[in-house]
């Protein structure tokens, strides 16, 4: 970066969408830990996480000259882009699985002797505290789980989510307070030790952050 030249995010976003490498290398160097995070959770494998990362990165350089600051940061457009990959990736997961389960039915009933449904959730680490949560999301619609990650687990704000997703701001804060109510259902029939649960609890409840550590490779 020149001397003199401004050094916030909105700037070099704007340079970045002219097609600056060395702006978009600066902003993939400060965003790379949280969209390997988010990826992370979504998918629960290091190795698929890192192979997803590498293509949020990539439609994130080709549409770049719609990157957008929100807040003076590219974050939430970022997990925007992750948020599609994972989407993108799941369907094409579903669709093979579908295929395999074809070949690995029981002959007599024709049912999957194979269960290919949250795997991803079977290999989180279920003793911590964004394990518990992200289990606990698996029971989540698909609507209310995409807001509870970006607002409880990313920490973002519901105006800055609604623009991420598209849709009111009404709507984010109704999609979030049913996965607030659902979430601590979930954690209440949880066995838990009751200190664990009422600390998920307040997390839920926005009472306390949590932004689990992961970092990419």
């Amino acid at each position: 970066m020149r001397a003199g030249e401004p050094t916030s995010e909105a700037a070099l976003v704007a340079r970045a969408a002219g097609g600056d490498a060395d702006a978009y290398g600066a902003i993939y160097d400060q965003h790379v830990q949280t969209v390997y995070r988010f990826l992370l959770r979504r998918c629960g494998d290091a190795h698929e996480a890192e192979d997803l990362l590498s293509v949020v990165f990539l439609e994130a350089w080709r549409a770049r000259a719609r990157m957008v600051a929100i807040d003076d940061s590219s974050r939430p457009w970022l997990l925007g882009i992750a948020m599609n990959v994972v989407r993108n990736s799941r369907r094409s997961t579903r669709r093979h699985a579908a295929a395999l389960a074809r070949y690995d039915a029981d002959p007599l009933t024709g049912a999957p002797t194979h269960d290919f449904a949250d795997d991803a959730v079977a290999r989180l680490d279920a003793n911590t505290a964004a394990g518990r949560i992200t289990v606990a999301m698996a029971r989540l619609t698909a609507r209310e789980r995409e807001v509870a990650e970006l607002c409880l687990l990313e920490q973002l704000p519901t105006g800055t989510v609604a623009l991420v997703l598209g849709v009111p701001e009404g709507t984010v804060k109704s999609r979030l307070a049913s996965a607030r109510k659902r979430l601590q259902r979930v954690l209440q029939t949880s066995e838990l030790p009751t200190q664990v649960v009422a600390a998920d609890m307040n997390t839920v409840s926005g009472r306390t952050s949590l932004r689990p550590e992961a970092s990419a490779p």
